[in-house]
């Protein structure tokens, strides 16, 4: 694919994710999704005349277009994760949009595609919709060949590649070596596959000590999926003897490797006949139950029958295991039983006795002992895990509470803390996913909390939280939130509000950036608020914005906020304020400083009083005196006996409001001063303190007296 290919099909990505998410927040015939989806189309036609066809597939979770898989680096890209994330949701193999692809037949896929899967199965499927609405230009799951370079793996797993191949025949076949023309053409017979597969399989078997059971597992995989992929075109000879060699290699696989195989292809109704086989022969014997193939000429296709236990005698069996339920947790004979139990009951779709297992294990997810607590979590992490993703979410919609609650009080950042951790960010983001906000809140509070710091945790746990965040907050998702907080209904602007709020530091200075840019009054209230309610999380982006360069309402408004939000630590954020040459602002940061300020408060406002509008310092005069400032007291009285302003007026009125102050700190130092000022005589008239400076005096004296 070449560069200018490759960008151009991400430009259709782009504008085609885009549209999916803002259907999901807008009415299809909104402004914003017909001009969106009327941007796609343009795209599309402008793709159309370059090339025939846009394709995208998914394989092993990696998103090709056309027949090339995407890079690494383009996978950490917001777009190219949601539409990986769509693929997987509807378990779409591959789509293809072509030449000629009308409006109608866009809108109709970007709708459903919008949709939740499980109500789009009610519809009948994507596939039905398609066919329904005579969409005869977009196809799903054609068949996508990945096109193969020089040199290229073809068996994946074994890191074979096409040289290899070629040499492995050249060696097997002497005669054969000038003759390449003949080796190529022996690629097509069955000989070489079952040759080269009975040799892969002894190697495995020679191996099978050294490598360790998740490369074990994979080596195994993919020996069976090549040659699931010709399986259909070999002999019944041929086919007969690759189940001979299956069956026989099953016998000698070590447990754990054989739960790697069943962990790895969960799934196993969409693969090939082959290891459909090996699957099922290992869940027989995972469950004890393994029984003997029909003999003779057998079907290469026939899958081998499933005997499972009946579910009572499941049931008799986790009662059994369980019944010292902590005693039994550290118990690996006990644990490797429940884990075959429970493939047993996920097959049989039995929530229930599933409900039993996982709430014992929760109960001792919360014991004194930590070894005991960590083997629980670690059994229930199996348990979870080998579910099918449907089932998945279902059940951790159920114990998510439990789960927060343990992740809430454990204190020890085991691999069992993260791998919990990371079900309850799945988990969130599949509810992100539904819609379903409120239930994804609790959990984004807490790691929100440890985040910030408002709850104090470890530094693992606080990297863990940093990490959970972080990987709810994509770009994308922010952009769609703030174009429905903006623009929504007022249902759904209050609700993209909560979760911007709970979507990190990104999210924050977006929602302050357009507190600065707003200016309607309501709307600026209405982010206020919003800021506000996310409570101290909001304090570090909120600080941050106090600079000399910001215009003064937004310095005003932020005032506000911090004086809501802050604590004694932020409160020295605000000090500056105190000297802008806007009163308002001056005065929202004294209110502020005196909110939150506590034993910082009066060194604070103590450091500025000197500096101070002679105006303002009345202001900061009041609030020494209700807040009790005894280290005030020196200051004061210098202000009161060598007043610096000239105006008589407010000079006068400052040292009224300084003898009121004194009275309410109450230190018998000021007895001095006052009864000075009290004293003091009028000459022709004229008194150095005005009566009403002398009657304040008066009222603080007593006032101390009584004390």
């Amino acid at each position: 694919m070449t560069d200018t290919v490759k960008q151009s099909s991400l430009d259709v990505l782009v504008a085609m994710n885009t549209v999916v998410k803002n259907i999901r927040f807008y009415p299809l015939s909104s402004a914003l999704v017909m001009n969106g989806v009327e941007n796609l189309y343009q795209v599309f036609l402008n793709y159309f005349k370059a090339y025939p066809s846009f394709i995208l597939s998914e394989s092993e979770r990696t998103l090709l277009i056309g027949d090339e898989p995407l890079t690494q680096k383009d996978h950490e890209k917001p777009y190219v994760v949601s539409t990986l994330e769509i693929l997987l949701k509807f378990n779409i193999k591959s789509i293809a949009l072509h030449r000629g692809l009308e409006k109608r037949e866009l809108v109709t896929l970007l709708a459903h595609l919008a949709k939740d899967p499980e109500k789009l199965l009610d519809e009948g499927g994507l596939q039905e919709i398609i066919e329904k609405n005579h969409l005869s230009h977009i196809r799903l799951d054609e068949k996508i060949f990945v096109a193969k370079g020089k040199n290229q793996k073809i068996v994946s797993s074994l890191e074979l590649t096409d040289d290899q191949i070629l040499q492995y025949l050249s060696e097997s076949h002497p005669e054969l070596q000038d003759d390449l023309q003949k080796i190529l053409e022996m690629t097509d017979g069955p000989e070489w596959l079952l040759k080269f597969f009975e040799e892969n399989l002894s190697k495995l078997a020679a191996q099978e000590n050294a490598l360790p059971d998740v490369q074990l597992a994979e080596k195994l995989t993919g020996i069976v999926e090549q040659i699931d992929q010709v399986s259909d075109r070999l002999d019944p000879n041929t086919q007969q003897k690759i189940r001979d060699g299956i069956d026989r290699f099953v016998g000698s696989i070590r447990p754990g490797t054989a739960r790697e195989i069943l962990l790895q292809n969960q799934n196993s109704s969409t693969s090939g006949t082959l290891m459909r086989r090996l699957v099922g022969k290992l869940r027989q014997d995972a469950l004890g139950t393994a029984s003997e193939g029909p003999e003779g000429a057998a079907d290469f296709n026939q899958e081998e029958p499933q005997e499972a236990d009946s579910l009572p005698q499941i049931q008799e069996n986790i009662e059994r295991l369980l019944g010292d339920s902590a005693k039994g947790v550290l118990d690996e004979a006990v644990m490797s039983s429940l884990v075959r139990s429970v493939e047993a009951l996920a097959a049989q779709k039995e929530r229930a006795p599933l409900e039993t297992i996982m709430n014992r294990f929760l109960a001792n997810m919360f014991a004194e002992d930590a070894k005991v607590r960590d083997q629980a979590a670690r059994a229930l992490i199996e348990i979870v895990e080998n579910l099918p993703d449907k089932e998945k979410q279902t059940v951790l919609r159920g114990i998510a509470g439990k789960l927060l609650d343990w992740v809430k009080l454990e204190t020890l950042a085991t691999q069992s803390y993260r791998k919990i951790c990371d079900f309850l960010r799945d988990h969130v983001n599949h509810l992100i996913w539904q819609d379903d906000f409120h239930a994804a809140i609790p959990m984004l509070d807490f790691f929100n909390d440890v985040r910030t710091g408002v709850i104090e945790k470890n530094d693992t746990i606080h990297e863990i939280s940093v990490d959970f965040i972080d990987a709810c907050a994509s770009d994308e998702r922010i952009a769609i939130l703030f174009n429905i907080f903006k623009e929504g209904e007022p249902d759904q602007k209050r609700d993209a509000g909560e979760m911007l709020i709970r979507l990190g530091d990104a999210a924050m200075n977006q929602l302050l950036d357009l507190l600065k840019e707003q200016r309607d009054s309501n709307e600026r209230v209405r982010i206020m608020r919003l800021i506000i309610s996310a409570g101290r999380r909001a304090i570090p982006p909120v600080r941050d914005r106090i600079g000399k360069d910001q215009p003064w309402f937004y310095l005003r408004n932020i005032a506000y906020i911090l004086s809501h939000v802050g604590d004694e630590s932020s409160a020295e954020a605000l000090q500056p304020l105190l000297l802008h040459e806007n009163i308002k602002v001056r005065l929202e940061a004294l209110k502020g400083i005196n909110r939150t300020g506590k034993s910082q408060r009066c060194a604070l406002l103590l450091s500025v009083l000197p500096q101070a509008d002679h105006k303002f310092m009345i202001n900061i005069v009041d609030v020494l005196g209700s807040a009790k400032c005894a280290e005030a007291e020196p200051a004061l009285l210098i202000l009161l006996e060598n007043n610096p302003i000239k105006d008589k007026d407010l000079r006068a009125n400052l040292q009224e409001r300084i003898c009121a102050a004194l009275g309410s700190i109450g230190l018998p130092n000021s007895i001095p001063t006052l009864s000075k000022i009290v004293e003091t005589k009028s000459f022709l008239g004229i008194s150095r303190y005005p009566e009403n400076v002398k009657a304040a005096a008066a009222r603080a004296l007593a006032s101390i007296k009584k004390r």
